[in-house]
Formats: C-alpha cells, structure tokens, sequence
C-alpha cells in the first residue's frame, strides 16, 4: 500500500484485502499507461501498437519476420507523402539508415543513380528497394546494392583460396 492507514483500520481484514485488490489493479493500470505510452512512437510500439499501425496501413506481416522487421516496414509506409524530392530522400535514407550508412551518387548526364546501402538484414534490402522504386522517377536507372560483400559472391571459390584472405578483407574488397 502507498497510502499509511491508522492500524486499526488496516486491522480489519476485509478493509486490508480491498487495499491489496486496489494496489494489484494500480500495478496493471499503470502497466497499460506505459504500454499506451511506447505505442504512440512507432520506434517504441509494442507488437499491440505495431499490429494496429499494420492494419491501418493495410500491411500483412509475415510469419517469419520480428518485430523489429515490422517497425521497419511501418516505418517506411508511415511518413510516405508526396512530392517526392531528393532531399526527401536524403532525409527517408537518415532517419531509416542513419547518416553515414548510404551513398547515393546520381549521374544527371546518363540518368542513373547509384545506391549502397549497409543494411543489418535481407528483408531490409527488400523494403529498401520497394522504397527507392517508388520514390525515384522511372527515367533514372538504378543500380542498388549493398555496400559490403556478400557471402553468396564467395560460394564458387574454395576455401583453400579464401584462406589467403581475412573476413574483413573480403567483406570490404573492391568489386
């Protein structure tokens, strides 16, 4: 109990089990205030909060992805507005990535942009390539990849080659 009763009130044991109910039902509403709390951010959301924000977007999760995979999906789907600019972009690509885990060259005279990102999963690459289709304009070709490489780039070389090298000099080697 939070509050301090005389004893002789606390006494009575039917006055004390309803202080006792009380303090339980204080726990589990405070409990919700703070799981409402997290949920009005979609970086905090709870699976509630997330599933809701799921279905107002119309988004269909799959069995296999975690929480963090769905927060990322909202992410992407929920601050989409129009008109598309490149600061846009530049501003999507901080706030999903963070400063310094992209590059973007974009070459006005042949129409392309150039794309590496440093991603933590696969089915990030995938959302982030939904994202750029949709952002960039048709007439500009893209070429998107990840900024490091790959271990599936490997899988035709033995390991006895590959022993000549470090984890992180293949990761980071020239393609």
């Amino acid at each position: 109990m939070q509050l301090e009763y005389p004893e002789c009130v606390i006494a009575i044991d039917e006055i004390k089990a309803v202080y006792d109910k009380g303090d339980i039902i204080e726990k589990k509403l405070f409990g919700h205030i703070e799981t409402a709390d997290q949920d009005t951010n979609i970086t905090t959301s709870t699976e509630n909060g997330i599933k809701r924000r799921e279905e107002i977007l119309k988004v269909n999760p799959k069995d296999t992805e975690s929480l963090e995979d769905r927060r990322f999906r909202i992410l992407i789907k929920w601050y989409d507005s129009y008109p598309y600019t490149f600061r846009d972009l530049i501003n999507r690509m901080d706030n999903l990535l963070g400063k310094g885990n992209y590059t973007i060259v974009i070459d006005n005279d042949t129409q392309e942009m150039m794309c590496r990102l440093e991603l933590k999963k696969r089915a990030m690459y995938d959302e982030f390539v939904k994202l750029l289709e949709t952002i960039v304009p048709l007439n500009i070709k893209m070429d998107i990849m990840l900024r490091y490489r790959q271990w599936l780039e490997y899988k035709n070389i033995t390991w006895k080659d590959l022993k000549l090298k470090t984890w992180y000099d293949m990761r980071n080697e020239a393609r």
